[in-house]
């Protein structure tokens, strides 16, 4: 195949969908057992427990999983560009689509929440690449974005 052929296949699976079209409507999944791919096109955000380590490390959180999923929700219906594909409430997972500006790639956030124990709750974000082994750090910045707006709408935070 050669290179212009490739790019419009490409364009042609990304771009010709819109909101969370495009990807397989995806299963619940136990996001504290991911393994990453040995190139950089994933980011994980989660509790220091988690192995392997992620590279973002979130602390628990002083709130039911209830109301910290309504806060995830919140800061998801912010962002440009973000769509639900698929919420499994009794699992407290949620998985969304980000399309980028360029292209309409899709790039999949899983948002897990794992209640814990006093009204604690871990929270694990995890996006990844779809077609790319290069996302120019784009996803590490998505879910940084998310995590700083997620603090903005728990303003004591008081994360321990």
């Amino acid at each position: 195949m050669n290179f212009s052929r490739g790019i419009i296949i490409v364009s042609i699976q990304n771009c010709s969908f819109s909101g969370a079209l495009g990807l397989l409507l995806p299963l619940p999944m136990c996001v504290t057992g991911i393994v990453g791919p040995d190139t950089a096109v994933a980011a994980l955000a989660g509790p220091m427990a988690m192995k392997p380590c992620p590279a973002m490390l979130v602390l628990l959180y002083n709130r039911e999983a209830e109301v910290l999923l309504s806060a995830v929700g919140a800061v998801a219906s912010e962002q440009t560009r973000t769509y639900l594909a698929v919420a499994y409430l009794d699992e407290m997972q949620m998985h969304y689509v980000v399309r980028s500006v360029l292209f309409n790639f899709r790039k999949p956030i899983i948002v897990q929440l794992i209640p814990g124990g006093a009204d604690t709750t871990a929270l694990v974000l995890w996006s990844r690449s779809v077609v790319r082994k290069s996302d120019l750090r784009v996803r590490g910045a998505c879910v940084a974005a998310w995590l700083t707006a997620l603090h903005g709408k728990s303003p004591n935070s008081s994360e321990k």
